[in-house]
């Protein structure tokens, strides 16, 4: 079977009943030391490998190694794993819904604040590090060695996107071809207004420089940027399948020629770093890390829009975004300077696309009310305020709906 047909059937599995939709999140974070220094993976004192070993036990999980190194856990709570900045990775269990997702990050987040200071570490909501040098940081993974040999020859550009950045990653279920290329033109016109609403950088800074989704995004133009026939009317998983599979292969040496088709789709998509990337699920991978309380916007955002069906139409209909990529591209590259001091027009679409999440969440079950009651109130605030008096922080702070509880 041609690569391209492997990476179709695998993304075609995905298709699953309507009813039962799930929603999964990863959470990245950057942790630091006692001294406000990056730890490395091994060594006295502070190592991301001893914190591993004491999760592990912590959740009653399963240590996973390679080389005789812990590398991650496996638990009913979720995974964990290390980004190539020793960036600490949980994993979600699949929610049935939004409420569910807040209960198991609130359980997460007490186990993670439990844990870290007994190794000497603290979490932080950094979505972006560049006062600290992470040259000793790498996890002993050979996919890591392969990918630091590749790009720390082109630089910080290279090295800067996989080890100082965290964010937040969503992943959504599809019930037919037809919902998954909805969804994926969903996804693509939400894209610049999510990253306005949910920026998490130094106020005031407007570069490219303070910027983790710009370094992402010119990372590597061939695995982060998608191409143009996904702004088409015809795109469809074929298509997808088509251009992941053109791809040269990243992790030659991890090649393995005896491997089952689905071991060759993974390989291949797990190379793609783009907005929006399918796998047997659709991922959004477009928002900073952001603090704990914020989080649980973030998801409601995207749940609103996308398993909603008259928001999924609603949103699909706004032709403008995912059929002109100029357009797209212009939008995505203001909301990521500017945030929420984007331009009126940006700010404009941005509202109305947050109009239309939280009219989806109002017509979904067993939602989470404290995350919709934020989301209006950010609603309110861009709408009755000056876009540059706007800051993530000043929509949540002092504001008794915030509570995890």
């Amino acid at each position: 079977m041609k690569l391209s047909e492997q990476i179709s059937s695998y993304i075609h599995e995905g298709i699953t009943s309507q009813a039962k939709s799930r929603i999964g999140i990863e959470i990245e974070t950057i942790c630091l030391t006692p001294i406000d220094t990056r730890p490395s993976f091994i060594g006295e004192g502070c190592s991301m490998q001893e914190a591993l070993i004491q999760f592990g036990k912590r959740l009653d999980g399963e240590l996973i190694k390679e080389a005789d190194h812990v590398i991650g856990v496996e638990s009913q709570l979720g995974n964990l794993s290390l980004e190539p900045g020793c960036q600490l990775e949980w994993s979600s269990p699949a929610a049935a819904s939004l409420r569910e997702l807040r209960q198991s990050m609130k359980r997460w987040w007490a186990i993670r604040d439990e844990v870290l200071p007994q190794v000497g570490l603290r979490p932080t909501p950094m979505a972006l590090d560049l006062l600290r040098d992470c040259q000793d940081t790498w996890p002993p993974k050979q996919r890591y060695r392969c990918m630091r040999d590749d790009y720390q020859a082109i630089g910080e550009r290279g090295l800067i996107p996989m080890q100082q950045t965290a964010g937040i990653h969503l992943s959504f279920d599809y019930h037919s071809e037809s919902d998954w290329q909805h969804k994926f033109r969903g996804i693509l016109s939400a894209i610049p207004a999510s990253i306005a609403l949910f920026s998490n950088r130094r106020p005031g800074v407007r570069n490219f420089r303070a910027n983790r989704t710009l370094y992402w995004h010119r990372f590597d133009a061939v695995r982060t940027q998608l191409p143009a026939v996904a702004f088409s009317e015809e795109f469809s998983i074929e298509h997808y399948a088509a251009w992941v599979a053109s791809i040269p292969d990243l992790f030659e040496t991890l090649a393995d020629d005896e491997a089952s088709d689905t071991e060759h789709a993974e390989h291949h998509l797990s190379q793609v770093f783009t907005p929006v990337r399918s796998k047997r699920v659709l991922e959004v991978r477009a928002n900073d890390r952001v603090a704990d309380r914020m989080v649980p916007m973030v998801a409601a955002y995207w749940t609103g829009l996308l398993y909603d069906e008259d928001s999924l139409q609603t949103l699909t209909d706004l032709t403008y975004m995912w059929k002109r990529p100029n357009a797209w591209h212009e939008a995505f590259f203001d909301a990521a300077i500017n945030g929420m001091s984007a331009s009126a027009s940006s700010m404009r679409r941005t509202l109305r696309i947050l109009d239309i999440a939280l009219e989806g969440l109002y017509r979904i079950d067993d939602t989470d009310a404290t995350a919709i009651d934020d989301l209006q109130r950010l609603r309110w605030k861009l709408h009755g305020k000056p876009v540059t008096t706007i800051s993530m922080e000043s929509v949540t702070s002092n504001s008794p709906s915030c509570s995890m509880n």
